[in-house]
């Protein structure tokens, strides 16, 4: 049996459109510990398209030609092996991103291909799919929710009564650290524009303070002093700079972007 996906068979810088190809694949099977989801829903990020043009191969980001585009999914449970049938059985919605555990590619596993009607999945990368959240809203929070978790859990490592400052609390990546630094119990600072002020608020409360980051230098105000941790989501300029003005001698600097040191 046949499916159609997105492949392309080179990178390309610039106009890459022209190397993704529409084609049809054999359908992937299940194994043990690996599952066959019937894609839904599958999203985009900005690294999709730096894989594509191979700025990361540097980084040890490789992956076989021709690569099926696409790391965010959310879907249903077609195929599975018996050994996994009774924790993961066929019809779960489930959802995920389909790349190693703290690198892009593991030997033996696959990588990417969520822009096809199948995709076969590690059971450790999957994620039950709660019943009120949409496949189009699970496969959108896939890849910015497990950065944001591990920014806050792993990275800055952010406990109750921290004083925290999130820059970008209105981005994709930023409103989720928002919501689960205040769940962690920290005093949050972030930083938003003035249009997006009332969206940042209603995410996380009355309890946190936002900076206009347009009309104030959060740098220079007493009331982002003495921080535990800042949390930069937007690649600001010379965030690491500012950031040690106003950290304590052992707060942390975390950032999903190539910090300026």
């Amino acid at each position: 049996m046949s499916m159609n996906c997105i492949q392309y068979s080179q990178n390309k810088v610039g106009d890459f459109v022209e190397v993704l190809k529409m084609v049809e694949a054999p359908i992937p099977k299940a194994a043990p510990g690996v599952v066959v989801v019937k894609v839904v829903v599958a999203a985009s990020n900005p690294i999709d398209f730096k894989v594509l043009q191979g700025f990361l191969k540097g980084a040890g980001w490789a992956m076989p030609f021709p690569f099926t585009v696409g790391y965010d999914f959310s879907g249903t449970i077609k195929y599975v092996d018996e050994a996994d049938a009774s924790k993961w059985p066929i019809g779960t919605d489930v959802f995920g991103v389909q790349w190693g555990k703290g690198r892009h590619d593991e030997e033996g596993m696959p990588v990417g291909g969520a822009f096809a009607q199948y995709i076969s999945v590690p059971v450790s990368r999957l994620s039950v799919k709660p019943a009120s959240l949409s496949h189009a809203a699970a496969a959108a929070c896939a890849l910015v929710g497990t950065t944001a978790h591990q920014l806050v859990n792993d990275c800055a490592k952010i406990k109750k009564n921290d004083k925290v400052l999130i820059l970008g609390g209105p981005t994709a990546v930023g409103m989720i650290v928002v919501q689960l630094a205040v769940q962690r119990g920290a005093k949050v600072l972030t930083t938003s524009s003035p249009r997006n002020k009332e969206f940042v608020q209603s995410i996380g409360g009355d309890g946190i303070e936002i900076i206009n980051y347009r009309a104030e230098k959060w740098w220079d105000l007493d009331t982002a002093k003495d921080l535990d941790a800042v949390i930069d989501t937007t690649g600001e300029e010379d965030g690491w700079k500012h950031a040690q003005r106003v950290l304590k001698p052992e707060g942390s600097f975390a950032s999903i972007n190539s910090p300026d040191v």
